[in-house]
């Protein structure tokens, strides 16, 4: 428990640290470096840190940043010994945003609008694991908009687009874990 405590303290006061104070540059062990205090032009906050065995954060890179392959998704997370991995890219195409979720047995997953619009997603193989290919959910969203994540009663995750018809669309697992349902 104690450890737990500690880390979450280390996650908010990194957090804290790199966006309240980007003036400051972060150091190799803090959750982001230089440019990386930004996620798409949006601070860094606690919606891009997610739990699943230690902290892992999330962001978009763009050609102005660390990224070489602009709108692609990189993460970062603590090793066991304490110590941050380098920012790895998990590639993809994101266009006006995302939204990530932890599935009921723990493993991680990333929703996107991509580049046609539709919806993309990427999952954790395990938890704190390696990661699946991008896949493609279907869906149309309205230009400016991205996507949301819940989370059902019974550990299903669901996902909601506003679509270019002005009215809301949304899609969920039909088992904590399982398959999706068509659009509704």
């Amino acid at each position: 428990m104690e450890m737990l405590r500690r880390r979450v303290a280390v996650a908010v006061t990194a957090v804290l640290l790199c966006c309240l104070v980007q003036a400051t540059p972060a150091t190799a062990d803090n959750y982001c470096s230089g440019a990386w205090c930004t996620t798409s032009g949006q601070d860094l906050t606690l919606d891009n840190i997610f739990w699943a065995g230690g902290p892992e954060i999330f962001r978009v890179g763009t050609a102005t940043t660390y990224s070489t392959n602009p709108g692609a998704l990189w993460h970062r997370w603590e090793n066991t010994d304490g110590s941050w991995s380098p920012w790895q890219s998990l590639g993809g195409e994101i266009h006006d945003g995302w939204c990530g979720n932890r599935n009921k047995d723990g493993r991680l997953e990333i929703f996107v609008k991509a580049r046609g619009g539709d919806v993309n997603h990427i999952w954790q193989l395990k938890p704190a694991g390696s990661w699946s290919g991008w896949a493609s959910l279907g869906g149309l969203i309205a230009s400016g908009n991205g996507v949301w994540c819940s989370t059902g009663a019974n550990g299903e995750l669901g996902i909601a687009v506003y679509g270019p018809d002005n009215m809301w669309h949304y899609k969920w697992q039909t088992t904590a874990g399982g398959g999706w349902t068509g659009w509704q």
